[in-house]
């Protein structure tokens, strides 16, 4: 989870996805944003110019472990593309662990961050619905929530290491996804030689951050984030000035 009170904004291309992202921390608990996702090789079917196609999402995360009274450990619940069109719905149950400079990270995804397939659905002997995800679950939502969709199907495992460099602005990344990329939404199905991508942060400033990285095992990835602490934000103060103080008038004569 971000510092409290947190906005971030990102930008990411790695073809043919370009992603706009805005993120908010409203609480300690609970994180929350909006995903824009154009795909290049699929055509905007709501208007007749050439332009790439356009997805919207809503994304949630629940912290339900604290990291005390064990310093660095967190579980997290997380729902992405959750409310919109579920193109790229999922949900994942993740936890990590810091030590030292090292950030570990390992999880469990259904839906697109779980379309590896690793392991059939734990839930199938709570209903047999849960061992299948729904056909239609992307695309037809219609901005609703896809309550029908949580949770079915099979999962995948993903993880992965940050690693805080010596040099303090540069953090360096592995990460092992679930995803395959067999599934794509519109059918842009992606060829995949690896799980394994690579990545690198490097912050510029305190609320600038630049970032890169290779995935699939044959494609570059670039983008660039901004963070804001609206929770340390001064408000700048609008009352009216002081009156001025008139001079009394000279008196003569006695008092």
């Amino acid at each position: 989870m971000a510092p409290l009170g947190t906005m971030s904004a990102s930008w990411s291309r790695t073809a043919p996805y370009r992603r706009y992202n805005v993120f908010f921390q409203p609480a300690e608990w609970l994180e929350g944003g909006f995903r824009y996702v154009e795909i290049e090789n699929r055509q905007y079917a709501a208007s007749e110019e050439e332009r790439p196609n356009l997805d919207k999402g809503f994304d949630m995360k629940l912290r339900l472990l604290e990291e005390e009274p064990v310093p660095g450990h967190k579980l997290a619940l997380g729902f992405r593309d959750v409310g919109g069109t579920t193109l790229f719905g999922s949900e994942y149950l993740v936890a990590s662990k810091r030590w030292y400079d090292l950030d570990f990270t390992l999880g469990l995804g259904w839906g697109y961050l779980g379309n590896a397939s690793d392991v059939d659905s734990p839930l199938g002997w709570l209903h047999d619905r849960f061992d299948e995800r729904p056909d239609d679950a992307g695309g037809d939502q219609g901005g609703e929530f896809a309550v029908d969709a949580l949770f079915r199907g099979p999962m995948a495992v993903f993880g992965g290491v940050e690693y805080q460099t010596p040099w303090d602005p540069l953090v360096l990344q592995l990460e092992y996804e679930g995803n395959d990329y067999g599934s794509e939404p519109q059918s842009s199905n992606q060829e995949q030689d690896s799980r394994i991508n690579y990545g690198a942060r490097l912050a510029l400033t305190n609320n600038l951050e630049l970032r890169a990285g290779w995935q699939r095992g044959n494609t570059a990835m670039a983008g660039v984030s901004w963070n804001l602490d609206l929770a340390g934000l001064s408000q700048v103060k609008r009352d009216p000035p002081p009156p001025t103080r008139q001079p009394r008038p000279a008196t003569t004569g006695p008092r």
